[in-house]
């Protein structure tokens, strides 16, 4: 059973089209081989996993596609001790 729907799995009455897996990047908190170019050319990516990438055992080469996103001056993001890099 899936905990979540991926963009892969959408359909559309009487429109369904194949979609690159490499559209959405599933895993990156648990596949640490995945690159950095190949999940920073996906369109989604999801970081699903134990090592997700605010986390101490996040994937260092991974953690950059998150942390762009951080508001490091949130003082709820500080409060939380959240890794940037």
């Amino acid at each position: 059973m899936l905990g979540h729907l991926p963009p892969g799995l959408i359909a559309f009455h009487g429109h369904i089209q194949t979609i690159d897996p490499f559209w959405h990047m599933l895993g990156l908190g648990y596949q640490g081989k995945t690159t950095f170019s190949d999940a920073e050319s996906a369109a989604v990516v999801h970081f699903n996993g134990r090592a997700n990438p605010w986390l101490h055992i996040a994937f260092p080469h991974l953690r950059p596609l998150w942390a762009k996103y951080l508001d490091s001056s949130d003082r709820f993001i500080k409060s939380c001790q959240i890794r940037a890099s």
